[in-house]
């Protein structure tokens, strides 16, 4: 990717993107398009997505950070729902949670890369 390519990618994702200054991941977040994980037959919302991780919202089961979390995970316009596992690293009052990707689905991956570029 050109450095113009790479300029404009960051651009593009920063105008879906939230800035949280708790906020650890290095790599560039997107909110759009929306991705959805289902965990304990619960759906969330992923407030912002990347491809090391996700904050989703709405978490409210008995989890603790370092805990491992898996389900099912789609694009909000899709049908498809591949199984991932993230290890759960921080949960907020008000259920947003912050999850680092240790299982993605290969097509999410690259669903996520070419949304990003």
């Amino acid at each position: 990717m050109t450095m113009l390519g790479r300029f404009l990618a960051t651009l593009r994702a920063g105008l879906d993107t939230h800035r949280d200054p708790h906020e650890r991941r290095g790599q560039t977040r997107a909110a759009r398009p929306v991705l959805m994980l289902e965990i304990d037959g619960y759906e969330h919302i992923a407030r912002d997505w990347s491809l090391s991780g996700a904050a989703i919202r709405g978490f409210s089961a008995a989890a603790e950070p370092g805990q491992i979390v898996s389900g099912r995970l789609f694009w909000r316009a899709d049908t498809r729902r591949l199984p991932f596992a993230a290890e759960l690293l921080r949960v907020e009052p008000g259920g947003l949670a912050a999850l680092r990707w240790l299982d993605l689905p290969l097509a999410i991956h690259q669903e996520m890369e070419a949304a990003l570029d």
